[in-house]
C-alpha cells in the first residue's frame, strides 16, 4: 500500500492512498506543520513544526512514537536510507541540521538511545533542504 503525506495548513498532516488518490488518515501534528518526511522502508514519518517540535510516528497505525525538541522552527527532515537516523533543519541564527537517533523497530519497546542527537551542522550560510546519498552519507 504505497501513500504520500502532506503537511498543513495548520496541525494536520494526511496521508494518501497513491493508488486510488483516497485520503487515509489524518495525524495531528501538535503544532504547525512545517515538514515531513517518510523512511525508507515506509514505515516511519517524521514531523516538524513551527514550534520546534519534531514527532516520529508509525504509518501503519498513525501511533506516536516520540517527540524531539529542535529548539527552532524545523523547516526540513530527512531520513537516512537505514531509517536509524533522522536530519532536521531548523530556522535558527545557524539554520542548523542536526542528525538525530531515530533507531526503533515499530511494536518494541523504546532504545534508550532514540532522540539523542548525533551530530550538528552549523550553516550561517543558510540551507533549503537536506539530503542523503544511496550510501547514507549526509551532504
Amino acid at each position: 500500500n504505497e501513500r504520500v503525506f502532506g503537511i498543513g495548513p495548520g496541525k494536520d498532516v494526511t496521508g494518501f492512498n497513491t493508488a486510488s488518490g483516497a485520503k487515509e488518515k489524518t495525524i495531528e501534528a501538535g503544532a504547525d506543520a512545517t515538514a515531513a518526511a517518510l523512511s525508507k522502508d515506509g514505515q516511519r514519518l517524521a514531523v516538524g513544526a513551527a514550534d520546534g517540535s519534531i514527532r516520529v510516528y508509525t504509518t501503519a497505525d498513525a501511533k506516536l512514537v516520540g517527540s524531539l525538541a529542535a529548539g527552532a522552527p524545523v523547516v526540513a527532515l530527512q531520513f537516512q536510507p537505514t531509517n536509524t537516523v533522522l536530519v532536521s533543519l531548523v530556522k535558527d541564527k545557524d539554520n542548523t541540521a542536526t542528525a538525530w537517533n531515530v533507531g526503533f523497530q515499530p511494536g518494541q519497546p523504546l532504545p534508550p538511545e532514540f532522540g539523542r542527537k548525533m551530530q550538528s551542522y552549523p550553516n550561517a550560510a543558510g540551507a533549503a533542504g537536506l539530503a542523503f546519498n544511496a550510501e547514507g552519507q549526509f551532504y
